[in-house]
């Protein structure tokens, strides 16, 4: 191979030729490169965290609002109700949890038993990537629900709703308001 040199302008070597001013250049160089590597860290953290809320409080919003039309659509069937609105809110967020591979193990000496265990996420190989195991989700409870129709003035259909409600939602009736439509 052929010694590559580089040719720099005489201009530019007369300027950085000292000492002083190629350590200069050299400091310059490295606190270029540790603000661009700072710069990566500060900012997708911050992106991160702002998409991580928006994305569950969509979620969560979309699971209300879910249930909030299914229940129009039950309650609007039984007798003396009519025309239906349901509102509903929720505490919390969706919790997932994940699948996870316990090993234990048992040693004994003389009189003492010691049990050790170990607990590792399981890992599935899904469109290139890895990803933990999905076990179950965990909707966010249902904090209340108010419901307003045509037949809530009529305490059996108030009673009627009430009852059809905590039964689908399996929350007590003192979270349930149900009110008749204006």
């Amino acid at each position: 191979m052929k010694n590559l040199k580089l040719k720099i302008p005489d201009s530019i070597k007369n300027k950085f030729s000292g000492i002083k001013n190629v350590k200069l250049l050299v400091v310059l160089g490295f606190a270029g490169m540790f603000m661009i590597l700072i710069s990566e860290f500060i900012g997708s953290d911050k992106n991160n965290d702002e998409k991580k809320l928006h994305d569950a409080s969509s979620v969560v919003s979309e699971y209300a609002d879910d249930m909030e039309v299914k229940l129009e659509k039950i309650l609007g069937k039984i007798e003396g109700v009519g025309k239906v609105s349901v509102m509903i809110t929720v505490d919390g967020t969706e919790e997932y949890i994940y699948a996870k591979e316990e090993k234990a193990s048992i040693s004994q000496n003389n009189d003492n038993k010691n049990t050790e265990s170990e607990n590792k996420y399981v890992f599935v190989q899904k469109e290139g990537n890895k990803e933990a195991l999905l076990k179950k989700v965990i909707n966010p409870d249902i904090s209340g629900v108010v419901v307003v129709c045509e037949g809530g003035g009529v305490s059996s259909v108030r009673e009627k709703v009430c009852n059809a409600v905590s039964v689908s939602l399996g929350i007590p009736t003192n979270r349930i308001y149900v009110d008749s439509l204006k």
